[in-house]
């Protein structure tokens, strides 16, 4: 289901942006001040030009079309691996251990803790690779490695075979359990690094520069690449139920899993190498910007590249990448004009108002019918793809007004994407007034038993219709902020940056958990709705803030950041 609206323009439109985008690439690039690589730029970041991307001017936009296709390919195999074993782990670990919450709340709490203390780290390996496409390969094989071990490890699960109930925790369980926990967190974190490479690393080095006019814009490939991700998070656990019908025993359709992740690991690996060989940027080496990263030069090797990384012990190297100096990481996120921007996507984490398990448990105990909550559900994801489409266009419109009132400002598109980021999590505040006031009233009727009984009809109405409405502007605001992070943070940080950024969302979703701890029951729900607002509102005032009063860094579309060097000198 790729996007094909924005290939509809005209033909004289295509040959001046054909024309345009081969005039930008002709660029030498003596000019950036590279001698090495005879042609071509080690060192390409977002809009960079780069010599001998197409062979030839005539056939650009099919090669440029071919590119993405391919890439959207490759984000769809390995995303819908993730999402098939992420829902079949969910069934697995239910019937390995029914009627308890136990084994489910050790494998969240723990995926949760380790993806806050090794995100950062996972970012900076990745900003220290020599080679864009070495972080794509080694995520990519580890991911289906552990998928594949995790298949192993569930067929070998003990099942009684005379059908009686099976003893939770019993020592072979218990071993068994813990492996699948390892090799849970293994498959989190190479899923996490996957997708940081993807849209930190390749999607910037490869899309083409705002001056030039493409229908491949940053903002539409990030917003298909979100499309996919959604679908496949759809569509991947609904052929589920199929495949275990088809199959008389649970060896039989773990297997047809575990072959089905093969098959799909064979053409992730094919298709990563053919898109890495027709753009070369992905295989040219690594040079850091100077000023945004220098590792090389940290007063003992704190922050030791991945070639001197990889010349130590395992040990060494494990120690290195994950705990030298997890600080100066911090210190360099804060450093970022950018930090409020993600400070304030990440409070978005500590809310219960979305279609989510905490909401949809409360929805459930106070009378509303599963089938109500499922429509609701897809009405939710309906609003959200929607926003995938209307996003670029709003971003398109605001860039063409600005350049209108502004011809000469080079930092249109930043300001467009700036103004759309802002309308995004203010309409997100805004529709979520209404489910606030329906959650609280709910709430107050649930602690009186006399009061209980089937929702009205427009109550549900009003909750779901602005519940599913507040969609829009919550996913729009999430490819807002990815977007500004691909642009305004320099090259050999943006992936640190994003790391650091996801320790802060899973800390804010482990309140998020602890909160459901404390105020448990249905009664108490309409305070976790008003503090959910309030996080909210602080969220929104801090980004629009932000964004209006970016400071003197951004204004002349400049970005300046600390230097980990200077961090670690402190």
């Amino acid at each position: 289901m790729l996007p094909t609206a924005s290939e509809g323009s005209s033909d004289s439109n295509e040959s001046r942006d054909a024309s345009d985008a081969s005039s930008h690439r002709s660029v030498s690039l003596s000019d950036h001040g590279s001698e090495a690589g005879k042609g071509l730029d080690h060192n390409r970041g977002l809009g960079e030009p780069f010599e001998g991307d197409y062979a030839s001017k005539a056939p650009i936009e099919l090669s440029e079309r071919w590119k993405w296709w391919k890439l959207y390919c490759l984000h769809v195999m390995f995303m819908w691996n993730h999402r098939t074993l992420e829902y079949a782990s969910i069934i697995l670990v239910a019937l390995a251990f029914p009627k308890s919450l136990t084994a489910t709340s050790i494998r969240g709490i723990t995926s949760t803790l380790v993806s806050i203390l090794c995100a950062p780290a996972i970012g900076s390996w990745i900003d220290k690779a020599p080679k864009r496409l070495r972080p794509q390969l080694l995520t990519i094989i580890v991911n289906n490695c552990s998928s594949l071990a995790m298949y192993l490890c569930w067929m070998s699960w003990p099942v009684p075979s005379d059908g009686t109930k099976p003893t939770d925790w019993s020592s072979s369980r218990i071993i068994l359990f813990s492996i699948f926990l390892v090799l849970d967190v293994i498959r989190d974190l190479s899923s996490m690094a996957n997708v940081l490479s993807m849209d930190r690393d390749w999607v910037p080095a490869l899309v083409e520069p705002p001056e030039v006019e493409s229908p491949y814009s940053l903002t539409h490939v990030n917003a298909t690449m979100k499309r996919l991700d959604v679908i496949c998070k759809l569509v991947a656990p609904s052929l589920l139920p199929l495949v275990v019908a088809a199959f008389s025993s649970r060896l039989g359709w773990i297997a047809m899993l575990a072959f089905s992740t093969f098959v799909n690991w064979i053409f992730q690996m094919w298709l990563a190498m053919v898109i890495a060989k027709e753009n070369q940027q992905l295989l040219a080496p690594k040079q850091n910007v100077e000023g945004d990263n220098d590792i090389d030069d940290i007063p003992g090797g704190r922050f030791t590249s991945t070639s001197q990384i990889m010349t130590m012990s395992w040990a060494q190297g494990l120690h290195m990448t994950m705990f030298s100096k997890p600080s100066s990481r911090l210190k360099s996120y804060f450093s970022m004009q950018l930090w409020p921007a993600s400070i304030a996507i990440s409070l978005l984490q500590l809310t219960v108002l979305s279609y989510s398990a905490t909401l949809i448990t409360y929805l459930m105990e106070i009378g509303f019918a599963l089938s109500t909550v499922t429509i609701a559900r897809g009405s939710g994801t309906a609003m959200g793809l929607l926003s995938t489409f209307l996003t670029p266009w709003a971003v398109g419109f605001m860039r063409r007004k600005y350049a209108r009132s502004s011809p000469g400002h080079r930092g249109k598109q930043s300001a467009a994407v700036r103004t759309v980021g802002s309308w995004a999590v203010t309409s997100n505040l805004i529709f979520m007034i209404p489910v606030v006031l329906v959650l609280w009233s709910m709430s107050s009727k649930t602690s009186n038993p006399a009061s209980q009984g089937p929702p009205p009809f427009m109550v549900s109405m009003i909750l779901f219709s602005f519940l599913s409405l507040t969609r829009i502007g919550h996913w729009s605001f999430e490819l807002m902020i990815q977007e500004l992070e691909q642009t305004e943070i320099p090259s050999s940080l943006r992936s640190t940056f994003a790391g650091t950024e996801q320790s802060f969302r899973e800390l804010a979703a482990l309140i998020h958990w602890g909160g459901t701890v404390i105020w448990n029951r249905p009664e108490d729900f309409g305070f976790l709705a008003l503090g959910s607002i309030i996080c909210l509102a602080g969220g929104t005032v801090i980004y629009v803030m932000w964004a209006r009063y970016p400071g003197p860094d951004l204004a002349d579309g400049r970005y300046e950041a600390l230097p980990l060097s200077t961090l670690e000198e402190d």
